[in-house]
């Protein structure tokens, strides 16, 4: 089994980020660790990923909360890359498990 997450920034064009929803449907339930903060903004911040320390699986899936802006603006925390969908998906691969 593998795991792919795709973390979607704002410049995606419209039909980019229509596809993303759609794919949404097929993607795997959305996690979120215990006494972990579940959103910034609109979007809800899965496990692996996490926005405090604890909460995240190693640190470049590290989503930093932007509190100054309205909404609040989650970035990626390496390179503080605007963040507007995370999606984690199960592919079916023959090689994966060697």
């Amino acid at each position: 089994m593998l795991l792919v997450l795709v973390v979607a920034a704002t410049n995606a064009p419209a039909a980019t980020r229509r596809r993303e929803a759609e794919d949404e449907k097929a993607a795997l339930p959305q996690i979120i660790r215990p006494h972990c903060q579940p959103q910034c903004g609109n979007l809800t911040v899965p496990y692996p990923f996490g926005i405090c320390d604890g909460c995240y699986l190693q640190e470049q899936f590290n989503i930093t909360c932007n509190d100054s802006t309205q909404p609040p603006t989650p970035q990626l925390m390496i390179g503080n890359l605007p963040v507007t969908s995370i999606t984690l998906k199960k592919l079916n691969c023959k090689y994966c498990s060697m």
